[in-house]
C-alpha cells in the first residue's frame, strides 16, 4: 500500500503534510486494513488530479484559489460550550455535535433516542463486519472527482445514522450539527453515513455553521442509503460565513421502493460548492430533491446534480432556486441521465432564479441525457427579477415597498422550503432565509 506519492500538482503540497501527518498517528494504525486502502488510494488519485482548473469543462466557473493557495491547519480540539450549541438548530430528539471537524460527545445530546436508531461516531463503527463497514464508500464513488479523494485520504471525523425499525410509523428528528471555529484557516474534512434498512425512516438534518470570525475550509462527504421501501428525510444547511469556503459531496442511493425527500440551503459563505448524486437503482424509487442559494456580498454559491434513472418505473422531481444580491454569483448545472432499461422514468428539473442587484450574475444549465424511448422528461430554467407589477400592487394597498420586496423574496424561497416535511425543521429553515433577507434589506 502506497503512502506518499509524488507530487506534480500546484497547491496540494501542504495537503501532503498533513497526509504524512495523518498517517504518523496511533490511530491511523489501528483502522481496519480495507480504510486505509481507502484512504491511501485516495490520496493517490488527489495526487493525480490536482485541484481543478479553470480550463476543465466542469470546474470553469468556480475557482478555488482561496484552498490551493491557502494554509490550513487541523484543530480538532475546538474550544466550544454547551450554551454555544444549545442556540444552533432546530428542535430534535437527537443533536450530534462535531467541531472542525471531530466529534464531541460531551456536546452531543443523543440519549433518548429509541432502540431503533442508533448513532455514532464513525471511526467507530467500521470494523469488518458491521454495518457501516459494509456500506461505506459504496455511494461515494466518482474517481475523477479531486475533493473526494482529498476526503477519502484526509477524513478525520464524522457520523453514523442507522435506522433499523421496520415497523416504525413515524421519523425521529435527528441533527448533525458541524460548528467551524477558529481564525487560522482551520481545515475540516468529515464524513456522514446515513442508511435506512429496509422499511425504516430516518429524518435527519445536517448543518453547517461557524463562529463569528471564523477562517476555513470545510470538505464534507455525506453518503445515504436508502433500502427497499426506507424512507429518508434529509436536510443540509450552509452558513459557515464569508471567509468560509465549503466542498460538499452529497450521494444517494435508492433501491426498490424507497422515498427521498432532500433540501438543501445555502447562505452568508464566501465560496460553496455542492455536487448531489443521486442513483435511482431499482423500480419504484422516488425522490425530491429541492435547493435554495442565497447570495450576497461577493459570495459564490456553485450548485450541481446528477440525477441517474438506472431502473424503470423511478421518479424524480428537482427544484433548485437562488436569489442573488448584491455582486453575489451563483451557479446552478443540473443534469438527469435516463438509463437505456430505465422505461418509464419520470422526471423533472427546474432551476429559477431572483436576481436583486445589478451587479449579481447567474450561470444556469439543466440538461437531459435520455437513452430510454418511452419516458417523461422535463427541464427548464429562468432567471428574472422582482415583478414591478407586482410592487405597485403592494404599495397601491398601503405596503411599503421594502416590506413589499421581502414579501415577495420570501414568498419565491418558501415555494420550495415548503418541501420540507417535519414540521420543527421546515421552521428552522424558514427562519433562515427570513434571517438573510433582514440582514441583505439592512446592508
Amino acid at each position: 500500500m502506497s503512502t506518499t506519492a509524488t507530487i506534480t500538482k500546484t497547491g496540494i503540497e501542504q495537503f501532503a503534510t498533513h497526509w504524512a501527518a495523518l498517517q504518523a498517528e496511533e490511530w491511523y494504525g489501528a483502522q481496519p486494513t480495507a480504510l486505509r486502502k481507502v484512504r491511501s488510494a485516495g490520496w493517490d488519485r488527489f495526487a493525480r488530479l490536482g485541484f481543478p482548473q479553470k480550463g476543465q469543462e466542469a470546474w470553469r466557473q468556480t475557482t478555488f484559489a482561496a484552498i490551493s493557495e491557502g494554509s490550513f491547519t487541523r484543530d480538532d480540539v475546538g474550544q466550544l460550550s454547551g450554551s454555544d450549541v444549545a442556540v444552533c438548530g432546530p428542535p430534535a430528539v437527537a443533536t450530534l455535535v462535531l467541531v472542525n471537524g471531530v466529534y464531541h460527545r460531551s456536546l452531543s445530546q443523543i440519549d433518548e433516542l429509541p432502540e431503533s436508531v442508533s448513532v455514532n461516531p464513525l471511526l467507530d463503527q467500521l470494523n469488518d463486519g458491521t454495518v457501516a463497514h459494509d456500506y461505506f464508500a459504496t455511494a461515494a464513488i466518482d474517481k475523477e472527482h479531486p475533493f473526494l479523494a482529498m476526503n477519502d485520504a484526509l477524513w478525520t471525523g464524522g457520523v453514523f445514522v442507522h435506522g433499523s425499525d421496520a415497523d416504525g410509523d413515524e421519523t425521529v428528528p435527528l441533527h448533525i450539527l458541524h460548528i467551524g471555529t477558529g481564525e487560522d484557516h482551520v481545515m475540516n474534512q468529515t464524513r456522514s453515513l446515513v442508511v435506512a434498512e429496509a422499511g425504516s425512516k430516518l429524518a435527519v438534518t445536517e448543518s453547517f455553521l461557524g463562529t463569528p470570525n471564523y477562517v476555513g475550509f470545510t470538505n464534507a462527504v455525506t453518503e445515504l442509503i436508502a433500502l427497499d421501501n426506507a424512507r429518508i428525510a434529509y436536510n443540509r444547511l450552509v452558513a459557515e460565513g464569508r471567509k468560509a469556503s465549503h466542498m460538499a459531496n452529497i450521494f444517494v442511493s435508492q433501491r426498490r421502493n424507497s422515498k427521498v425527500d432532500l433540501f438543501s440551503l445555502s447562505h452568508t459563505t464566501g465560496l460553496v460548492r455542492q455536487e448531489f448524486n443521486v442513483d435511482l437503482m431499482d423500480e419504484g424509487a422516488e425522490i425530491t430533491l429541492g435547493g435554495l442559494y442565497l447570495v450576497n456580498g461577493h459570495e459564490h454559491s456553485d450548485n450541481r446534480t446528477r440525477m441517474a434513472h438506472i431502473a424503470p418505473h423511478a421518479r424524480s422531481r428537482e427544484n433548485f432556486r437562488g436569489i442573488l444580491d448584491g455582486h453575489g454569483e451563483g451557479v446552478f448545472n443540473g443534469l438527469i441521465v435516463v438509463h437505456p432499461d430505465a422505461q418509464q422514468t419520470d422526471a423533472d428539473l427546474s432551476n429559477h432564479n431572483l436576481v436583486l442587484s445589478d451587479h449579481a450574475r447567474v450561470h444556469t444549465n439543466p440538461q437531459l441525457e435520455i437513452y430510454a424511448d418511452d419516458v417523461r422528461c422535463t427541464h427548464g430554467s429562468t432567471v428574472g427579477q422582482l415583478d414591478d407589477d407586482a410592487m405597485f400592487y403592494f404599495q397601491s394597498r398601503g405596503i411599503d415597498p421594502a416590506q413589499a420586496r421581502q414579501m415577495m423574496v420570501n414568498g419565491f424561497a418558501y415555494a420550495v422550503v415548503d418541501q420540507i416535511g417535519v414540521p420543527a425543521f421546515k421552521e428552522y429553515f424558514e427562519n433562515q432565509v427570513t434571517n438573510w433577507m433582514t440582514a441583505a434589506d439592512g446592508a
